[in-house]
Parts: C-alpha cells; structure tokens; sequence
C-alpha cells in the first residue's frame, strides 16, 4: 500500500504547483494546486535550493498542507503539531513522490545533464555554478523569461524535493532519485522496499508522453476510471476541473490522443497527472532512466519513465 503524489512546478509566481494524488487502496483521484499570492519568488544566491526563507518556507508549508489535506480526504485526522508528511507515510504504507523539475545539475563543467542528452526538447540545466551565474546575470538584466524557463520552477521543484528528504544539496536529492536504480536503468518499488519510507524520483511529462508503453497506457486507463475529486483549500479552477475530467473519461475509455502535451491550466492539470503515473509505474511495469552514464546518474538524477 502508497499514496501516489506528483507535483507539476510552476516559475511564474502564480502557483507553486499543480499536484495529483491516489492511494493505492482508495477510489479518488485527488488534485489541487499549490500557491501563496502573497509569497513571491526570489532567488538568493547564499545557499541550495537558492530561493528566498519566505519562498522555501511558502512552497514546504503548502507540500504539507497538500499532503494533510490529502490525509483528510481519505477520512484520517491530522495529528496536531505532527510533521503531515512524516504522518501520510505512515498511515499509507509509503510514500513515491514524483515531480517534474530537475533533481541535480550537471557534473562540473557540463551544460546538460546527461539524461538531458537522451530526452526530447528540454532547457537543459548545467552544472552549479553556470547555473547560479546566470541567474544572477538575468536577475541583473531584468530577464524574465530565462528566469521563469531555466531558474525559478527548477528551484521550486528542489524546494519540493527537499520537503520530502531534506537534502542539503542537489547531489543529495540526485542519490534519493537513483535508489534502487539496476545496472539495466531499471526503477522498481515493491511493498518490501518502500514500508512506510519516501522514495522520489524525476519526471519530464513530455518524454512520458511520447515513450509510454503499451503496458504504461493499461496503467494510465485503469487509474483514469478513478472518480477525480479537488483538495480542499488547493482547489484548481471549475473550468480546469472540468476539462480534466474529461480527459480522465476519454483515456478510461481508451482513447490516448489527449495524451500529450497540453497548453495553459489543464496541461499543467494532466502534467501533473502524467507524474504522478511514474509513482505507480514504479510500483507496477518499473521506470527506466532516460541515460547513458549510469556513474553520472548517482550525482546528476535522472528522469524516467515507464520500463
């Protein structure tokens, strides 16, 4: 038994995330959005995840208050004064966390990562301190769309990574998402491995799209005949929700042309969708690394996607 969770991170300011959850033994497809419009997001050169306290304290106090709500959901109360995280994992068995976002920079001297090299149009992300040069050189030229493209949902998404492991660094968060990786690129968590633990991994929904097996898309139509529910206090527009549940319909009735990258709100709805998947891939057919240099994944992180 685990609950599933994927976050979709956003580096515009208007939300921290789009998230999708399902617990293995429960009907509901539960997803929501993270935001604080009154928290905004500022780099800080000082220290990993390179954000501003106020941003990393907004964005870890919304991934908890996610996560009690989720815990709500499903009929449990919240523990005064508990770590929510700490508690989901322990009520469902485990927790396998996906998120669309990097999980480490490239290795010194790189400007891509090597699982970068090996998945479809993304903005790669370089080594450390390219990474925080140039930021600093955008912050400097006023840049927005590189900041908002290449830095900010990238150090969101650490932020979140780090809500769940507390890594003091990306090479931290790289190892988290390796675990139990085989010498064939393989990624399977059995109830044996997970036991009331957290396990993470990297997802880039676009490459799932494109490479989701025959055996991935049973999975994607079987978890789409779940009934869709909003979280509350992280509910996503009517509209949105609207359109999600039709795309939901069409995949449960096996009809996959939605299954594809989408524009506005509802992609961000089906990217976070499209995440979560790979929780339950790895639980199921397995996740592969999108990679070459099994070495470089230990201190890069990888995406993956359905084996």
């Amino acid at each position: 038994m685990a609950l599933l969770v994927g976050f979709d991170p956003g580096g515009t300011g208007k939300k921290w995330a789009y998230a999708c959850a399902a617990s293995e033994t429960h009907d509901s497809l539960l997803v929501g959005r993270l935001r604080d419009p009154d928290v905004e997001i500022d780099f800080s050169e000082q220290s990993f995840p390179y954000l501003s306290s106020d941003a990393i304290v907004s964005i870890r106090c919304a991934v908890g208050g996610y996560l009690a709500a989720i815990i709500r959901a499903h009929g449990w109360p919240v523990d005064e004064g508990a770590d929510p995280i700490a508690q989901a994992a322990t009520i469902f068995g485990g927790l396998v966390v996906s998120i669309d976002a990097p999980s480490g920079f490239a290795i010194a001297g790189e400007n891509v990562r090597n699982t970068e090299q090996y998945a479809c149009g993304n903005f790669n992300t370089p080594d450390q301190e390219t990474f925080v040069s140039s930021a600093k050189r955008w912050i400097e030229e006023d840049n927005k769309p590189p900041l908002q493209q290449r830095v900010f949902w990238k150090l969101v998404g650490f932020s979140i990574y780090t809500s769940f492991n507390q890594a003091a660094s990306a090479t931290a968060i790289s190892a988290s998402v390796t675990q139990g990786l085989t010498k064939d690129l393989i990624i399977r968590i059995p109830d044996a491995e997970l036991a009331g633990k957290i396990r993470l991994l990297e997802s880039f929904p676009t490459q799932t799209y494109r490479t989701t097996s025959s055996r991935g898309l049973d999975r994607v139509k079987l978890m789409a005949g779940r009934i869709p529910r909003q979280v509350e206090g992280f509910q996503i527009s009517q509209s949105t929700f609207d359109r999600f549940k039709r795309l939901l319909t069409a995949f449960h009735a096996g009809d996959t042309k939605g299954w594809c990258r989408q524009r506005g709100a509802i992609g961000d709805a089906l990217d976070a969708f499209a995440t979560m998947m790979l929780c339950d891939f790895a639980r199921s057919v397995g996740v592969r690394a999108i990679a070459h240099s099994l070495k470089r994944l230990k201190s890069e992180g990888t995406i993956v996607v359905a084996a």
